[in-house]
C-alpha cells in the first residue's frame, strides 16, 4: 500500500484499508474474548468472567473509537483524525493489554492451558495492532510518535494480515 500524500484530506482508500486493518485485529479480540466467556459461563469458571468481560468491553471500546476517527461515511478523514485516533488507541491498548496479560497470569498458574493459549492470541491482536499503527501510521508520517509506547518506527515491522 502507498503513502497518503500530504494534504488536508486522507484518500479514502487509504483510510478504508486502514480501518479494515484495525478493525481486523480488534474483531480477533472480541472473538477470542466472547468464545472463552461462553466457555467460562459453560464450565463453572465464574472467576475468569469478570476478567474476561472487561477485556471484551475494551476491544468494543478500540472499536467504537475506530468508527469514530475512522467513520466511512466521511470524507474529511485527516492526519489529525488518524492522530485523535492513535492517542485514544493507546491507553486503550495498554489497558487492555495489561487485563490480558493479569488473567493469563491466573490461568497460567491454575493449568488452564487453552484459556492460556487463547489468551496469548489476544495478547498477540493486541500487540499486532499496536505494531500496525507504528508501522503504517508513523512511517507515513500521519501520526507522531508516542511518548513511552513500546513500539517505535525503528522496531516496528509491516504487516499486511492477521490471518
Amino acid at each position: 500500500m502507498t503513502s497518503p500524500p500530504n494534504s488536508a484530506s486522507l484518500p479514502s482508500i487509504w483510510v478504508s484499508q486502514v480501518r479494515h486493518d484495525l478493525r481486523t485485529f480488534v474483531n480477533h479480540i472480541l472473538g477470542f474474548s466472547e468464545m472463552m466467556l461462553e466457555a467460562a459461563r459453560e464450565d463453572g469458571m465464574d472467576a475468569f468472567v469478570p476478567g474476561l468481560e472487561e477485556i471484551h468491553r475494551l476491544g468494543g471500546a478500540v472499536l467504537d473509537q475506530i468508527g469514530v476517527h475512522l467513520s466511512p461515511g466521511r470524507s474529511d478523514i485527516s492526519a489529525v483524525a488518524c492522530q485523535a485516533l492513535a492517542d485514544q488507541l493507546r491507553p486503550l491498548a495498554d489497558t487492555l493489554q495489561d487485563r490480558t496479560k493479569a488473567l493469563l497470569a491466573r490461568t497460567e498458574q491454575l493449568g488452564c492451558d487453552q484459556e492460556s493459549a487463547d489468551l496469548h492470541k489476544i495478547l498477540g491482536a493486541i500487540q499486532q495492532m499496536r505494531t500496525f499503527v507504528a508501522a503504517r501510521l508513523l512511517d507515513f508520517g500521519v501520526v507522531t510518535p508516542p511518548q513511552t509506547s513500546e513500539v517505535t518506527p525503528a522496531n516496528a515491522t509491516r504487516l499486511e494480515s492477521c490471518a
